[in-house]
Protein backbone atom coordinates (compact mmCIF):
# COMPACT_ATOMS: atom_id res chain seq x y z
CA UNK A 1 0.00 0.00 0.00
CA UNK A 2 1.53 3.62 -0.85
CA UNK A 3 0.91 6.58 0.93
CA UNK A 4 0.48 9.72 -0.44
CA UNK A 5 3.15 12.12 0.52
CA UNK A 6 0.70 13.76 3.12
CA UNK A 7 0.10 10.41 4.82
CA UNK A 8 4.14 9.75 4.86
CA UNK A 9 4.50 13.24 6.57
CA UNK A 10 1.76 12.62 8.79
CA UNK A 11 2.39 9.14 10.24
CA UNK A 12 6.29 11.00 11.16
CA UNK A 13 4.20 13.82 12.75
CA UNK A 14 2.10 11.08 14.92
CA UNK A 15 5.41 9.38 15.42
CA UNK A 16 6.86 12.49 17.12
CA UNK A 17 3.65 12.86 19.33
CA UNK A 18 3.61 9.05 20.47
CA UNK A 19 5.49 10.02 23.36
CA UNK A 20 2.93 12.31 24.92
CA UNK A 21 -0.13 11.08 23.11
CA UNK A 22 -1.87 7.78 23.17
CA UNK A 23 -4.24 8.60 20.97
CA UNK A 24 -0.97 9.40 18.37
CA UNK A 25 0.32 5.67 19.17
CA UNK A 26 -3.34 4.29 19.12
CA UNK A 27 -3.96 5.84 15.37
CA UNK A 28 -0.40 4.63 14.30
CA UNK A 29 -1.00 1.21 15.61
CA UNK A 30 -4.22 1.13 13.39
CA UNK A 31 -2.72 2.01 10.50
CA UNK A 32 0.75 0.59 10.75
CA UNK A 33 0.23 -3.42 12.64
CA UNK A 34 -1.30 -5.17 10.10
CA UNK A 35 1.55 -4.51 7.91
CA UNK A 36 3.96 -4.84 11.16
CA UNK A 37 2.54 -8.34 11.61
CA UNK A 38 2.36 -9.80 8.48
CA UNK A 39 6.10 -8.90 8.18
CA UNK A 40 7.58 -10.92 11.23
CA UNK A 41 5.20 -13.46 10.65
CA UNK A 42 6.95 -13.98 7.42
CA UNK A 43 10.43 -13.85 9.08
CA UNK A 44 9.51 -15.46 12.57
CA UNK A 45 6.70 -18.19 11.29
CA UNK A 46 5.26 -18.49 14.73
CA UNK A 47 1.55 -16.57 15.15
CA UNK A 48 1.83 -15.73 18.74
CA UNK A 49 5.41 -14.68 18.84
CA UNK A 50 4.47 -12.10 15.65
CA UNK A 51 1.74 -10.92 17.69
CA UNK A 52 3.80 -10.48 21.10
CA UNK A 53 6.46 -8.39 18.52
CA UNK A 54 4.46 -6.54 16.89
CA UNK A 55 3.10 -4.86 20.62
CA UNK A 56 6.83 -4.79 21.41
CA UNK A 57 7.90 -2.72 18.18
CA UNK A 58 4.50 -0.11 18.83
CA UNK A 59 5.98 0.17 22.52
CA UNK A 60 9.33 1.05 21.20
CA UNK A 61 7.87 3.95 18.64
CA UNK A 62 6.61 5.20 21.67
CA UNK A 63 9.60 5.56 23.64
CA UNK A 64 11.67 6.59 20.92
CA UNK A 65 11.94 10.75 21.00
CA UNK A 66 13.67 11.74 17.58
CA UNK A 67 13.21 9.60 14.89
CA UNK A 68 16.65 9.46 12.76
CA UNK A 69 15.47 8.48 9.57
CA UNK A 70 12.52 10.96 8.61
CA UNK A 71 14.36 11.21 5.30
CA UNK A 72 13.13 8.04 4.33
CA UNK A 73 9.55 6.88 3.43
CA UNK A 74 7.70 5.87 6.64
CA UNK A 75 7.01 2.30 6.27
CA UNK A 76 10.75 1.67 4.78
CA UNK A 77 11.73 3.04 8.29
CA UNK A 78 9.45 0.91 10.15
CA UNK A 79 10.44 -2.56 8.29
CA UNK A 80 13.63 -1.89 9.57
CA UNK A 81 12.35 -1.52 13.07
CA UNK A 82 10.51 -4.39 13.00
CA UNK A 83 12.87 -6.41 11.43
CA UNK A 84 15.32 -5.85 13.76
CA UNK A 85 12.92 -7.04 16.86
CA UNK A 86 12.73 -9.78 15.12
CA UNK A 87 15.96 -10.36 14.66
CA UNK A 88 16.45 -9.44 18.18
CA UNK A 89 13.52 -12.52 18.85
CA UNK A 90 15.57 -14.45 16.96
CA UNK A 91 19.17 -14.34 18.78
CA UNK A 92 17.02 -14.08 22.42
CA UNK A 93 15.61 -17.53 21.94
CA UNK A 94 18.91 -19.01 19.35
CA UNK A 95 16.81 -20.72 16.81
CA UNK A 96 16.59 -19.25 13.30
CA UNK A 97 12.97 -20.31 12.15
CA UNK A 98 9.77 -21.51 14.32
CA UNK A 99 7.71 -24.05 12.50
CA UNK A 100 4.57 -22.69 10.84
CA UNK A 101 1.92 -21.67 13.43
CA UNK A 102 -0.96 -24.05 14.15
CA UNK A 103 -3.28 -20.94 12.57
CA UNK A 104 -2.50 -18.96 9.80
CA UNK A 105 -2.08 -15.64 9.66
CA UNK A 106 -4.78 -13.02 8.43
CA UNK A 107 -6.50 -10.07 8.27
CA UNK A 108 -9.37 -9.35 10.56
CA UNK A 109 -12.08 -12.04 9.31
CA UNK A 110 -14.86 -9.75 7.50
CA UNK A 111 -18.10 -10.55 8.22
CA UNK A 112 -19.39 -10.48 5.05
CA UNK A 113 -17.05 -13.07 3.55
CA UNK A 114 -18.60 -16.53 3.17
CA UNK A 115 -17.04 -19.19 5.49
CA UNK A 116 -16.30 -22.18 3.33
CA UNK A 117 -14.02 -19.32 1.28
CA UNK A 118 -12.79 -18.24 4.32
CA UNK A 119 -10.98 -21.74 5.35
CA UNK A 120 -9.98 -22.25 1.43
CA UNK A 121 -8.05 -18.65 1.47
CA UNK A 122 -6.65 -19.35 5.13
CA UNK A 123 -5.54 -23.18 3.31
CA UNK A 124 -3.84 -21.63 0.54
CA UNK A 125 -1.95 -18.85 2.42
CA UNK A 126 -0.56 -21.25 4.86
CA UNK A 127 0.30 -22.94 1.76
CA UNK A 128 2.17 -19.72 0.63
CA UNK A 129 3.88 -19.04 4.12
CA UNK A 130 5.05 -22.61 4.51
CA UNK A 131 6.36 -22.39 0.62
CA UNK A 132 8.24 -18.50 1.75
CA UNK A 133 9.57 -20.46 4.91
CA UNK A 134 11.87 -22.81 2.36
CA UNK A 135 12.97 -20.07 0.38
CA UNK A 136 16.59 -18.52 0.98
CA UNK A 137 16.61 -15.85 3.50
CA UNK A 138 17.08 -12.71 1.04
CA UNK A 139 14.40 -14.62 -1.58
CA UNK A 140 11.88 -14.92 1.43
CA UNK A 141 12.26 -10.81 2.49
CA UNK A 142 12.34 -9.71 -1.48
CA UNK A 143 9.09 -12.36 -2.04
CA UNK A 144 7.41 -11.02 1.12
CA UNK A 145 7.99 -7.15 0.82
CA UNK A 146 6.78 -7.26 -3.27
CA UNK A 147 4.60 -9.79 -3.25
CA UNK A 148 2.64 -9.63 0.01
CA UNK A 149 3.29 -6.42 0.59
CA UNK A 150 3.36 -4.55 -2.81
CA UNK A 151 6.42 -2.38 -2.42
CA UNK A 152 7.96 -1.63 -5.57
CA UNK A 153 11.26 -2.79 -6.21
CA UNK A 154 13.10 0.39 -5.58
CA UNK A 155 11.03 0.48 -2.06
CA UNK A 156 12.25 -2.99 -1.75
CA UNK A 157 16.03 -2.16 -2.14
CA UNK A 158 16.00 0.70 0.14
CA UNK A 159 14.53 -1.79 2.87
CA UNK A 160 17.10 -3.89 2.53
CA UNK A 161 19.71 -1.99 1.56
CA UNK A 162 20.31 -3.84 -1.85
CA UNK A 163 20.31 -2.44 -5.15
CA UNK A 164 17.59 -2.56 -7.23
CA UNK A 165 19.11 -5.29 -9.94
CA UNK A 166 19.28 -7.63 -6.84
CA UNK A 167 15.87 -7.69 -5.94
CA UNK A 168 14.56 -8.06 -9.41
CA UNK A 169 17.22 -11.28 -9.02
CA UNK A 170 15.66 -12.27 -5.85
CA UNK A 171 12.39 -11.84 -6.83
CA UNK A 172 12.80 -13.88 -9.91
CA UNK A 173 14.62 -16.89 -8.25
CA UNK A 174 11.74 -16.88 -5.48
CA UNK A 175 9.11 -17.04 -8.06
CA UNK A 176 10.69 -20.04 -9.99
CA UNK A 177 10.84 -21.89 -7.03
CA UNK A 178 7.47 -21.09 -5.68
CA UNK A 179 6.06 -21.92 -9.32
CA UNK A 180 8.49 -24.93 -9.31
CA UNK A 181 6.96 -26.19 -5.66
CA UNK A 182 3.43 -25.00 -6.75
CA UNK A 183 3.49 -26.70 -9.81
CA UNK A 184 5.11 -29.64 -8.40
CA UNK A 185 1.80 -29.79 -5.91
CA UNK A 186 -0.31 -30.04 -8.00
CA UNK A 187 0.51 -32.15 -10.73
CA UNK A 188 1.35 -29.95 -13.16
CA UNK A 189 4.31 -30.51 -15.85
CA UNK A 190 6.50 -27.68 -16.05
Amino acid sequence: MNHSPATEQDDWDLLSATSHSQAALSELFRRHSDFVFRMVLARLQDHHMAEDITQEVFMALARRRKPRWRHAKFRTWLYKVANNQAIDQIRKQRRSLISFPAEPPTAETDASRDGAQFFENRRELEQVFKALADLPKRQQQVATLRLLEGLSTEETATTLSISSGSVKTHLYRASQALNQRFNHSTGEQT
